[in-house]
């Protein structure tokens, strides 16, 4: 006996899990490029620190809030890499950053939002 909404749960715990794990290795990632790199505070321009602002900061909070909050949580993750794309890549720098590695250490902050709201009903 299936029944759809076992399924949908299961689903559910599945994403959520796989989030949190993904959202660590996210985190670790962006720790240790900023650390060797030797991250220089000093070196930074007005227009970086916009940047910087969203990501990694504003994606690092998001995903860390989303293990208590996934909506809140996903919510600051998902608009902190549009405001990264938009602010800081295409207003500031005329282009928008080129690869997929901002978008997949987003993605754990994308599921949060959407296993939250998709939760409420």
């Amino acid at each position: 006996m299936d029944h759809p909404a076992l399924k949908k749960q299961m689903t559910i715990s599945t994403v959520r899990r796989v989030s949190r794990i993904w959202s660590i290795v996210s985190i670790a990632l962006i720790v240790l490029f900023y650390t060797l790199e030797g991250f220089d505070p000093a070196g930074k321009t007005f227009n970086d620190w916009i940047g910087l602002a969203f990501f990694p900061f504003g994606v690092v909070l998001g995903l860390v809030i989303g293990w208590r909050n996934e909506i809140l949580g996903g919510a600051i993750t998902t608009a902190s890499l549009a405001g990264f794309y938009l602010i800081h890549g295409l207003i500031l720098n005329g282009t928008f950053p080129k690869g997929l590695a901002f978008l997949l250490f987003s993605f754990p902050g994308i599921c949060f939002l959407m296993i939250g709201l998709d939760s409420r009903e």
